[in-house]
């Protein structure tokens, strides 16, 4: 409650170096300062504080995990994985397979990452990421696909254990 009442005073200065006197000490008195705030009045505000939804837990953590230092490095990492070996293939697509090529294989790094960073990796969900990825390459060779996507899953679980042993160490 004195916290209240530094804030309000606090503010009231403010504004009396903003505006000339006559106006401030206007200002002044119709500034209510309540001189006690009821226990349920306290309990309301403090309830509406955790009162997050879910989602907006799960958002902002996402968030966190994805501005993270280490999921840049590993988000670098997880990109130059999956653009290994595939130069050839990507320059001799159409101009309009390329973007999409490309931006699909953004959007796979993105999925990629956010499912390292949940506690269970699901290997088989990186996997089936970058095989539909792949096929996007019109007459690739599926059983390239599938072993592509295999090589390029091991390396990108060997990157985020290195990570994992960087923060650690």
């Amino acid at each position: 409650m004195p916290e209240v009442k530094e804030n309000l005073e606090q503010s009231s200065q403010i504004i009396e170096k903003q505006e000339s006197l006559p106006q401030a000490q206007e200002r002044r008195e119709s500034i209510k300062i309540p001189e006690k705030v009821s226990e349920t009045e306290e309990v309301q505000v403090s309830e509406e504080k955790n009162n997050i939804s879910d989602d907006d837990q799960v958002a902002s953590g996402q968030q966190q995990v994805m501005d993270s230092p280490m999921s840049e490095r590993l988000k670098k990492a997880i990109d130059e994985i999956l653009e290994e070996g595939l130069e050839d293939i990507y320059l001799n697509l159409p101009k309009e397979t390329q973007k999409e090529f490309k931006a699909k294989g953004e959007e796979t790094t993105i999925k990629i990452n956010s499912l390292l960073s949940e506690t269970k990796i699901k290997v088989k969900k990186i996997v089936q990421a970058i095989v539909e990825w792949l096929k996007l390459v019109p007459g690739i060779n599926k059983f390239f696909v599938k072993q592509t996507a295999k090589i390029k899953t091991d390396k990108i679980l060997a990157a985020k254990n290195r990570e994992e042993n960087i923060k650690n160490n």
